[in-house]
């Protein structure tokens, strides 16, 4: 009945292709977003808090200062920067049927180097003693900081440290080939 037509119509590939096009809209929106909160994230984080009362700084207006505030403070911190590209690597396949780059590699290899900058960026900016905040803590990410703490809480400081040092090692060996033959 009505659902399956409904259904035909919304999956069909000129839609897909539709879907494709905003998703590389998207993309482009949230990368000039992060890269403006680059240099406007003091004014885009107030206008945020704030209920937006104060004069957006983002290039891409209140969208783009609620987006970039979003992407950065709750994912994986100014490293979100990677996510942009991501979405417009999908937008391309959705609409081309072919992408530039093997799309499950790169989405892996993207959203583990992502997590792992945003980590340990977090490591560096968790203030020694836990009852001390750090205002510039957000720009490691929700993510970042959470899993950091986490880390650190159950492990200490040094052994976290070596933690992300073996992370980075599989990542560089699994993601990006390198070799560890002398």
């Amino acid at each position: 009945g009505g659902f399956s037509t409904f259904w035909s119509f919304i999956s069909s590939p000129q839609m897909i292709k539709l879907y494709g096009i905003l998703l590389m809209l998207f993309a482009i929106l949230a990368f000039i977003s992060i890269l403006s909160y680059y240099f406007t994230w003091a004014g885009d984080r107030e206008f945020v808090n704030n209920g937006g009362e104060e004069i957006v700084e983002n290039w891409c207006g209140k969208l783009g200062a609620y987006l970039s505030v979003w992407l950065t403070e709750y994912i994986f911190g100014i490293f979100s920067i990677t996510l942009p590209f991501l979405f417009f690597l999908l937008g391309i396949r959705m609409t081309f049927n072919r992408t530039p780059l093997p799309l499950l590699k790169t989405t892996a290899t993207i959203i583990l180097s992502t997590a792992w900058l945003s980590m340990t960026l977090a490591l560096f900016l968790i203030p020694k003693a836990e009852f001390v905040e750090n205002s510039k803590l957000f720009f490691a990410g929700g993510f970042g900081e959470f899993t950091t703490r986490l880390l650190v809480d159950s492990t200490g400081r040094l052994a976290t440290f070596f933690i992300l040092l073996a992370i980075l090692l599989i990542i560089l060996i699994l993601c990006y080939n390198i070799s560890t033959d002398a």
